[in-house]
């Protein structure tokens, strides 16, 4: 499978491997939570490390690392990142 040209969850990401967020697949509390953890469509995301039983993970967005639970983490959606696939905004130049 050709991973770049879908969509798949961010716990499928080795560590390391830079991706944009998609979608976040989430209601209620979870996506609030979400959300207040300034995590959104289009943000460049990568995983910094796995806990030893692969739970909680740790995500690298927008210069913060955030720890979720590996189910929380399934939530949000991913497509791996290439220049062809950036979003616009993610192409923004940095300050």
């Amino acid at each position: 499978m050709d991973r770049s040209e879908n969509v798949f969850p961010i716990t499928a990401l080795k560590v390391g491997e830079p991706a944009f967020i998609v979608s976040i697949n989430a209601r209620g509390e979870l996506a609030r939570r979400i959300r207040d953890m300034g995590l959104g469509s289009g943000m460049p995301v990568s995983v910094v490390g796995y806990a030893p039983l692969r739970d909680p993970l740790a995500l690298r967005c927008a210069e913060v690392t955030i720890a979720l639970r590996r189910r929380e983490a399934k939530a949000i959606m991913v497509r791996q990142n290439s220049e062809a696939q950036a979003p616009a905004a993610a192409k923004a130049p940095k300050r």
